[in-house]
C-alpha cells in the first residue's frame, strides 16, 4: 500500500509475493481459535491454514482498497494466483481433485487464477480454457505495448486475446515435468491429460473426468501414446535447469 501511495502519479509495476500460505504455519492465535469454533471438525493444521488465508486475503484487501481509493482500479491490470495446490502437510483441501502440491495431478497443479481490467476486460466470468503462470510475462508486454529484445523465445503467450474475447483458443499444448529423480510428468492437449511416472501412463478425459479417476489408457492407447511421444520430444527440447534439477 505504501508502494502505491509512492508510485500512483505514474506506471508501476508490482510484484507481491506472500509467504502465507505457506511453511512455517503461524498465524494469531484468536484467529486459529475463531476458526476452530467455526469449524469444530478441521485439525489444528487446517486451523492454522485457514486463519493464514484469512491474513492473505486482508492483504489482497488493502491493495485493491488502495487502488480504488487512489483510482487507478480501472486501469489497473491485476493477476492473482498461487504457485501450486494445497499442501498435504499443511491438512489442505483441494476438493475433489487428486493430489496435492508437488504432484502433477490437477490438485498440484490446477490452481485458483484471478484477473482483472475493468478499463480493457469484462470481469465476473469463467474461462475455462487452460493457461500457465508462464503466460503472465508476456501478458504484461502485451498490456504496456513493450517489446522483448530481440530474438526472445517465451513458454508463454499474452491471453489479453483471449481475455478480450478476440481468440476462443490459447496454447496447444501444455507441459509439465517434476525432474530427472522423480520423473514424473505430464501433457495436456485440449480436454486430454496424459500423466506419467516411471514407466506407467495414465490417460484422463478432463471435460468430463476433472478427478482424473477413469484411466483410459487402455481404451484410447493413440491418445496415450500421441501425448506421450509430444511429452518426450518437447523433454529433448528442454535444458537443464540451473540447479541442476
Amino acid at each position: 500500500v505504501a508502494f502505491i501511495e509512492r508510485e500512483k502519479a505514474d506506471p508501476f509495476f508490482l510484484y507481491l509475493a506472500y509467504n502465507a500460505v505457506h511453511a512455517p504455519a503461524q498465524a494469531p492465535k484468536d484467529d486459529i481459535a475463531r476458526f476452530q469454533k467455526k469449524f469444530p471438525n478441521i485439525t489444528k493444521k487446517r486451523a492454522v491454514l485457514m486463519a493464514m488465508l484469512h491474513h492473505l486475503d486482508l492483504g489482497v484487501g488493502s491493495v485493491t482498497t488502495k487502488l480504488k481509493k487512489e483510482g487507478l482500479w480501472e486501469n489497473t491490470l491485476l493477476v492473482f494466483l498461487t504457485d501450486n495446490g494445497g499442501a498435504k502437510a499443511m491438512d489442505a483441501n483441494n476438493g475433489k481433485l487428486k493430489g496435492f502440491k508437488g504432484s502433477l495431478s490437477e490438485g498440484g497443479i490446477r490452481t485458483p487464477w484471478i484477473m482483472s481490467w475493468p478499463a480493457r476486460f469484462e470481469g465476473a466470468r469463467v474461462i475455462d480454457t487452460p493457461d500457465v503462470s508462464l503466460d503472465i510475462l508476456p501478458t504484461a508486454l502485451d498490456a504496456t505495448g513493450a517489446k522483448a529484445p530481440e530474438g526472445t523465445r517465451f513458454d508463454g503467450k499474452s491471453l489479453l486475446p483471449l481475455l478480450t474475447g478476440k481468440a476462443s483458443t490459447h496454447h496447444e499444448t501444455l507441459f509439465w515435468h517434476s525432474g530427472e529423480s522423480k520423473g514424473e510428468w505430464a501433457v495436456r492437449q485440449d480436454r486430454w491429460k496424459a500423466h506419467g511416472l516411471k514407466k506407467r501412463v495414465a490417460l484422463y478425459d478432463l471435460s468430463s473426468d476433472p478427478t482424473e479417476t477413469n484411466d483410459l489408457s487402455g481404451s484410447k492407447p493413440d491418445i496415450a501414446r500421441k501425448l506421450t511421444e509430444l511429452q518426450a520430444t518437447w523433454h529433448q527440447s528442454v535444458q537443464a535447469s540451473a540447479n541442476g534439477g
